[in-house]
């Protein structure tokens, strides 16, 4: 705290994250993750000035910079898991109402409260849905770059999300990365069971990767 007062964010960051990691749960380390979050917002500002801007921001939330916002400050998530969710549901909606830049643009709004350590305790297969939601959303934009990195991210908070393993393997087919797409469609047809509403996709995308892998 003594550097926090000090104005010395990179310093007092370096503290802070010492002590989380020896902190139990609770309120005391609910207190230290805010206390980080707001050291990390200060080191990002690099003028000489851009500690007392932290310090006034903190005074009036309507002067927040549009980073401390999320990458659309037009789109309200309320930072809560409740919040989450319901921004959650309104990016579906407006997937399957066929307006896809703009689900995209809820679902990256909700990845940043989730990833952005405002809100606490929520599970990795959540947030692992929100990525892979959004990676839907890039298929469909022909984002493929996109939707393979989100699948990837999907993949690492939840190994079993069938879905996102089925958009990185059509991703990686698009991107050109027909054994990466192979290995992972195989992997799918593995984890699915033969019942499953989406093996067919899943067989279907299977042989136009091994048409691909022909053809190379």
């Amino acid at each position: 705290m003594a550097r926090y007062e000090l104005a010395l964010p990179d310093a007092a960051l370096e503290d802070v994250v010492q002590v989380i990691d020896e902190l139990p749960e609770g309120p005391g380390r609910v207190e230290a993750e805010e206390l980080r979050w707001k050291l990390e917002a200060a080191s990002r500002q690099q003028s000489p000035s851009g500690w007392e801007r932290m310090q006034i921001v903190e005074n009036n939330d309507s002067e927040k910079p549009e980073d401390d916002r999320g990458p659309h400050p037009d789109l309200a998530v309320e930072l809560t898991a409740e919040g989450i969710e319901k921004a959650k549901q309104q990016g579906n909606k407006l997937f399957a109402s066929g307006s896809i830049e703009e689900s995209a643009r809820w679902f990256s709004q909700c990845i940043w409260a989730a990833e952005s350590k405002s809100v606490l305790g929520l599970p990795p297969d959540f947030v692992s849905v929100l990525r892979s939601n959004r990676a839907f959303a890039y298929v469909k934009l022909e984002r493929w770059a996109d939707a393979e990195d989100d699948s990837s991210s999907a993949l690492k908070l939840n190994p079993g999300n069938t879905k996102a393993l089925y958009r990185r393997a059509k991703a990686r087919k698009e991107l050109g990365k027909a054994q990466a797409a192979w290995q992972d469609v195989e992997a799918l047809l593995k984890a699915l069971p033969a019942d499953a509403t989406g093996r067919g996709d899943a067989e279907a995308l299977k042989e136009q990767i091994a048409k691909q892998l022909t053809a190379a």
